[in-house]
């Protein structure tokens, strides 16, 4: 738990006396020579310096910092500092209420009670366009607990037994499962978010979807606002019924500014590498029984010229994959794993390149064996390399036909070698797919 402040003990200083350094692989703020901490005692460390430099810069708008013992105990106020503190305090022990009773939080959610009366409930609907976007998205449909007591009542705040049972209803296990493990799937920024905004608002499913990047922090602010009943009471008093007007909208909006500009940080960490990045990982990872290189599809670099060697060196790669356990195929990469690119072998356009490649497949494999092959051509670092997916083997052989001459070949290792015929009988019998 964060330490109780003592107003006569903090020091209040100008963010511009703290600083980042680098220790141990992980960037640390400092107050001179000693670390700054949470309220909770925690060093403030991130692996990386633009989070810490995101904090000092929120910090430089509150103006001064207090302190007590190290300890940065001011601004008392939703911060990005504050969802630090969260995530390190709280998160990571996943210990916070979400985790723990995520069912009786998320029934708690007063979007499954909207108002009663149409006009009412299509106000409040109308601002919740979000939230049954991303039901449809996930295939759900957002349950409402009203419906359980029919048209016996009118108001369920003015209907005493609704009030004493509702915490009897809950939504359907599936949809609560479906959301359940969505959160759990989070960031532990994510998460860090999602459970400030609950315990702040006393809502789950739009600070999830703030979390995800799928609503605005104008449309959190006007969503929640909706489920409180907010927006109408203050339309009602205000002369001009502008809700962006609205005090407590502005409020709302803030708040969610403030999760989504921290959120923005990590997005790149958390969302799916392209497929130059996921290709750059696959090459960094090496040669191996299911990844070869190969530095061109018909290009001899010693020869100075197109080679059908150098195909048959490809398709014997390929031929391999198809009749073990499937693999990848990287042609335009060194045996080093240096990029060199599909260029040299001097093909007028990308669709020259994968017809070539698709005959030679269709010619010395067959047809049936093509479709069992998926190419891509990805650039990367300014070149492009064609990656081949073969699939495992599924039942019937591959062999490379060229010439008058057959080969039946396999990956041993991080090589293609072929059987002997004496070797190809033995070899289908311990392989046979069942």
């Amino acid at each position: 738990m964060a330490k109780k402040k003592s107003q006569t003990n903090i020091t209040r200083c100008s963010p511009s006396n703290l600083s980042i350094e680098e220790s141990g692989g992980e960037h640390i703020m400092m107050l001179g020579d000693q670390p700054v901490l949470t309220p909770a005692g925690d060093k403030v460390v991130h692996q990386r310096a633009d989070v810490l430099l995101h904090i000092l810069d929120e910090f430089d708008g509150f103006g001064k910092v207090g302190l007590e013992d190290y300890r940065i105990v001011e601004p008392e106020c939703f911060s990005a500092f504050a969802l630090y503190g969260v995530q390190k305090e709280v998160i990571e022990s996943r210990e916070e209420c979400l985790s723990l009773h995520f069912a009786k939080c998320l029934r708690g959610d007063g979007i499954f009670y909207p108002a009663p009366g149409p006009n009412e409930e299509m106000a409040q609907r109308s601002r919740w366009h979000p939230v049954y976007a991303w039901m449809k998205e996930l295939g759900l449909k957002l349950p409402s607990l009203v419906q359980y007591w029919g048209d016996q009542i009118g108001s369920p705040e003015e209907d005493d037994e609704f009030g004493n049972n509702r915490d009897a209803y809950v939504p359907p296990k599936a949809f609560v499962d479906a959301v359940e493990n969505i959160y759990k799937s989070l960031s532990p920024e994510q998460r860090a978010a999602v459970y400030s905004l609950h315990a702040g608002h006393n809502v789950v499913l739009f600070p999830m979807l703030l979390a995800l990047g799928k609503c605005s922090a104008n449309e959190y602010a006007s969503g929640v606002l909706a489920v409180h009943g907010v927006v109408a009471e203050e339309w009602a008093a205000m002369s001009v019924p502008d809700e962006e007007h609205s005090e407590a909208f502005r409020q709302y909006r803030d708040i969610a500014r403030v999760a989504a500009e921290w959120l923005n940080l990590f997005r790149s960490a958390t969302r799916e590498p392209s497929a130059s990045e996921a290709l750059l990982a696959e090459i960094q990872s090496g040669e191996s029984t299911k990844r070869e290189f190969k530095s061109s599809l018909r290009w001899h670099i010693h020869k100075k010229s197109h080679d059908e060697v150098i195909t048959h060196a490809c398709l014997k790669t390929i031929a391999a994959f198809l009749n073990t356990e499937g693999g990848v195929l990287l042609i335009g990469v060194e045996d080093s794993g240096e990029i060199c690119g599909i260029e040299h072998d001097s093909f007028p356009n990308d669709d020259k390149f994968l017809l070539h490649l698709y005959n030679y497949i269709q010619e010395w494999l067959g047809n049936q064996h093509a479709t069992r092959v998926k190419t891509d051509l990805i650039p990367v670092k300014g070149k492009k390399v064609c990656r081949v997916e073969c699939q495992p083997f599924a039942g019937e052989w591959a062999y490379l036909r060229r010439k008058g001459e057959e080969e039946f070949l396999v990956r041993v290792g991080p090589s293609s070698k072929p059987l002997k015929p004496s070797e190809i009988a033995t070899y289908m019998a311990s392989h046979k797919k069942s």
